[in-house]
């Protein structure tokens, strides 16, 4: 990918992970640099209760659904980390003229049966490699906690050479200026967190529907 269109791709993927919003218009600067990070608004400080409420619940959701896992689907835990890959999806920018294929993994990594933290991973390549066969990929990880100051995003490039990923951006949660930013940052790792626990939700289901069958195969027998 020419750096032209790299950094095209890079704007246009952060747009959508950080909108920006009339009355919060703050740059983002490096997080290392000093920040002013406005007050939050009444709107927002409810909007972001109502969130960390969320992210409470989902989290007490998936303590018991993990045990499950390690104790009943304890093969696909390998070194402490519990991984759960979603199936691929098709998008287009542009009005459709250019197909990218979007596939996305979660990672639980555990400390003996509790949660340390979570990390979700999102591929973005071109549908036909010979277009262009670079992967943008974004990394969203925190510490298994309900306060979610702890979240980091960090946005990288991965060559077609194979080599090794070129980071692009690294925003932390409690640096960045944009109190919007910061808001829709928070309510996309519920969002992560929401559907980890719907498709685990969905394994145990299939996991119990195989057990009841088998048992009722036994009976007919």
């Amino acid at each position: 990918m020419s750096r032209n269109g790299m950094a095209i791709t890079i704007f246009l993927i952060t747009c959508l992970l950080f909108p920006v919003f009339a009355e919060d218009t703050t740059v983002i600067t490096d997080e290392n640099s000093p920040v002013k990070v406005k007050t939050l608004s009444a709107v927002q400080e409810k909007g972001l209760s109502e969130i960390q409420k969320d992210i409470t619940y989902f989290h007490k959701q998936l303590e018991p659904l993990m045990s499950y896992v390690l104790k009943n689907r304890k093969n696909e835990i390998k070194n402490n980390k519990y991984v759960k890959s979603y199936k691929a999806k098709e998008t287009s920018e542009l009005g459709g003229i250019t197909n990218r294929v979007v596939t996305e993994d979660t990672q639980v990594t555990m400390a003996g049966d509790k949660i340390e933290s979570i990390k979700f991973i999102v591929r973005r390549g071109y549908l036909k490699e010979e277009d262009n066969p670079s992967i943008i990929l974004t990394e969203m990880e925190s510490k298994f906690t309900d306060d979610p100051k702890d979240i980091k995003l960090k946005v990288m490039y991965l060559p077609s050479d194979s080599g090794s990923p070129e980071v692009i951006n690294t925003y932390d949660i409690q640096n960045i200026p944009q109190n919007q930013s910061k808001i829709d940052m928070i309510r996309q790792y519920k969002e992560n967190v929401r559907k980890l626990v719907r498709e685990i939700e969905h394994d145990i289901k299939k996991d119990q529907t195989r057990t009841t069958n088998h048992v009722t195969s036994m009976l007919v027998d």
